[in-house]
Parts: structure tokens; C-alpha cells; sequence
């Protein structure tokens, strides 16, 4: 746990969230903006900052970047627990 409690909103993160949280396309990207949280796991923000370096080199060559606008599919991915239910192409 982080000292203080109210470390994001002291440092203004809740505000950078929701501006995230207003670029995404889909309520997934959203649900994934929401579970953005500080670390002290030295490997995890380590392999963060080099997803982020990779992705900076990419804009900086201009390079296309994979669209990741999907449709939403949690709801219909519920179907498939019940048993004899089968999804349409």
C-alpha cells in the first residue's frame, strides 16, 4: 500500500485517467484505464517503460499502429457459459 492513501489524487493522477479514460474507443479500454495503479515492482515498471519506449520509436518512424478498436464483446461472451449455446459467426 502507498503512503499516503490519497497519493493519485495528491499528484493530480485522477485527472490523467480520466483524460485516458475519455480517449478510449470502447468500454474495455476504459475498464483498463481504471485499473491502472502506482507500483514499486521494479521488473513491472521496467518492462512498462520499454512497452513505452517501443511505442514512442514507433510514432517517432511513423509507423501505422494497430488499430485496437473492437467491438464490444463482454456481453455476448457471457452467452457462452451456458451450456448449448453457441455464438453466430
Amino acid at each position: 500500500m502507498l503512503y499516503p492513501h490519497d497519493i493519485e489524487y495528491k499528484l493530480g493522477f485522477d485527472k490523467i485517467r480520466e483524460l485516458l479514460r475519455k480517449r478510449c474507443s470502447g468500454e474495455q479500454g476504459q475498464r483498463n484505464v481504471d485499473k491502472i495503479r502506482f507500483s514499486s515492482n521494479k521488473e513491472l515498471i521496467r518492462k512498462l517503460c520499454r512497452q513505452t519506449g517501443e511505442f514512442m520509436n514507433m510514432i517517432a518512424a511513423g509507423e501505422q499502429l494497430p488499430s485496437l478498436n473492437y467491438p464490444e464483446t463482454r456481453d455476448i461472451l457471457k452467452k457462452i457459459h451456458v451450456q448449448g449455446v453457441f455464438l453466430e459467426p
